[in-house]
């Protein structure tokens, strides 16, 4: 057997160049996020710093004037669009003092209670508590230098999220009381958390297609398709019957630009979040409206779109599709696009990190539909890591899955019941006899990376259980250039095994004369060697019989 290590000889350029970005644009035109972001993200949290699972005493220092605890310090341009904590029954003497550019005097010095949902601008729905967890989206922008510190001597868990802008970006510092300008942005956010279900270019006129198909068992229909440039800011699906079992085993596909790969694949239930059947909720992503289930980020394409459906129910289904579509012009799509990427493990091996994805960049990170079944509920112990461009230890460590999605204990109230709650970027839908599932959306805080980017949970406080994990992430991508796909599915050939080898980007009516697996030319089984008008190429080639090794891919083309 062989590894495969992929190259192709024709490059292709990578699209429009980064531009400075205010942080004001993305989070209310969402749709920005296909874009590049020149931005860099910085997270504070109390992990534990040696590795263990004592997540609630760790700071960043104490501060040499004051004596408090130290939540985070980082030097600008930026700003924090992101802070969560929880702790047991807390004191009303628990402060938090938040420095901007001055770090003498604090510009918010006030109680944690006050601090998530009483104080202006800190008020609902932007920021707001519920039992012991409290966040807040409201943005805390700053020139040269932002430090958060606490007086409060026992252990919190928290986390803070701090976007870093580009050397010489000039921006605005948040002022109390706060500028005109920077509340009428806020209550645009506002009215973003009050109507959720609200698509993404609203303000712009779409064109809307729908069908109905009738699907028997185990067959495959294209719902929709349309040819142009633009982007799609909804989808809506409906479904003669909403049961759990048929959620889980209807599939979805969305395809762009005559890729003959799906930038978003897998089961209604994560991706539209509709995993316990039907059970209406609304967020800035995915919930539902009326009887069918809607999908509001963004979707850019530059030739066309395509929505396919897989029936793997135990019957017959009528479904109901519509696109909402924004027509534009070619030139004004970005260079990503969005990938659903859905993985599924039962169980999940001990002592091991359930991964999530592991993407080669440069993107930026969306959010994620999370889902467990049958399992008991100290799985969700485990915290999450970001592992930015492929480095060895994870710069983002996280807490315990609950408080990744901004819960608390389990989602639990004072008395120790399931109280799941559901917000516009984050939220539990359920959690009863070993089932849960829940949603974050970093829409106020997205994850850019230029490398790579790989995203892990532990299962259990310290990966010591097994579990059972579904998961759909979405991310904004630069187009997959070229993918090998072994029949096996294993990432390795075998003697004779079909390759399929997908190219896009190639000039259209390109030839490929020849396939190689280091010095050994493959024979070619099937599809055209011409590459499309969409300037994709799709064949299937038969790996050599030969030694083990690691060996290039190379794709040669007469163009």
């Amino acid at each position: 057997m062989r590894n495969l290590l992929i190259c192709l000889l024709l490059l292709a350029p990578l699209g429009c160049v980064a531009q400075p970005v205010d942080f004001w644009r993305h989070v209310l035109h969402r749709e920005t996020l296909a874009d590049t972001l020149d931005v860099q993200i910085q997270h504070f949290s109390s992990y534990d710093r040696s590795g263990l699972n004592d997540d609630y005493t760790q700071n960043y220092g104490l501060d040499t004037t004051t004596g408090w605890r130290i939540l985070c310090d980082a030097v600008g341009p930026g700003a924090c669009m992101h802070m969560w904590t929880t702790r047991l029954p807390m004191p009303d003497t628990a402060r938090w003092r938040i420095y901007v550019d001055d770090m003498t005097h604090p510009l918010i010095d006030t109680t944690v209670r006050m601090l998530f949902g009483r104080v202006s601008p800190f008020v609902p729905p932007v920021a707001d508590s519920t039992f012991y967890a409290r966040w807040s989206y409201v943005p805390i922008p700053f020139q040269s230098r932002l430090k958060v510190t606490t007086n409060y001597v026992g252990g919190v868990y928290y986390h803070l999220n701090v976007l870093k802008f580009a050397p010489g970006t000039t921006v605005a510092p948040l002022t109390v009381p706060p500028s005109a300008d920077f509340m009428a942005h806020l209550d645009s956010l506002a009215i973003l958390f009050g109507a959720p279900e609200m698509p993404v270019m609203s303000e712009r006129p779409f064109i809307s297609q729908t069908a109905t198909f009738t699907m028997p068992v185990g067959t495959t229909q294209n719902l929709l398709s349309y040819s142009g440039s633009g982007t799609c800011r909804r989808i809506v699906l409906r479904l003669d019957d909403r049961n759990r079992s048929i959620h889980e085993n209807f599939w979805i596909r969305v395809y762009t630009d005559g890729f003959p790969l799906p930038d978003i694949e897998g089961p209604l239930s994560p991706v539209f979040g509709a995993v316990f059947g039907w059970r209406p909720f609304r967020s800035a992503v995915c919930g539902m409206l009326g009887d069918s289930l809607y999908l509001n980020l963004s979707i850019p394409f530059r030739s066309g779109l395509r929505i396919e459906a897989e029936n793997r129910t135990s019957g017959s289904r009528t479904v109901y599709a519509r696109a909402e579509i924004v027509t534009q012009q070619p030139s004004e799509i970005g260079p990503f696009r969005l990938r659903g990427v859905f993985h599924e493990l039962n169980p999940t091996p001990p002592w091991r990190d359930y991964v999530i994805f592991d993407l080669v960049g440069p993107g930026s990170y969306a959010g994620i539909f999370w889902e467990m079944k049958n399992t008991p509920h100290n799985t969700i112990e485990g915290d999450e890591k970001f592992f930015f461009n492929h480095e060895e230890e994870a710069s983002w460590r996280g807490t315990g899955t609950e408080d990744y999605f901004n819960g608390a204990y389990f989602w639990t109230d004072s008395s120790g019941q399931a109280r799941p709650r559901q917000m516009a970027s984050h939220g539990c839908l359920g959690l009863e006899m070993g089932f849960a599932s829940a949603y974050r959306w970093h829409l106020t805080d997205p994850i850019p990376f230029t490398q790579n980017l790989k995203m892990t949970l532990e299962v259990g406080g310290m990966n010591e259980v097994q579990g059972n994990y579904r998961t759909v992430a979405y991310l904004y991508t630069l187009p997959q250039k070229l993918l090998v796909l072994d029949a096996s599915g294993d990432g390795r050939s075998y003697a004779g095994e079909p390759l399929q080898v997908v190219a896009r980007s190639l000039p259209p009516g390109g030839q490929c004369d020849t396939v190689l697996l280091g010095p050994w030319g493959l024979p070619f089984l099937s599809g055209s060697r011409t590459v499309t008008p969409d300037s994709v190429l799709n064949i299937t080639v038969s790996a050599p019989p030969h030694g083990n090794g690691l060996y290039p891919l190379t794709v040669v083309l007469n163009a």
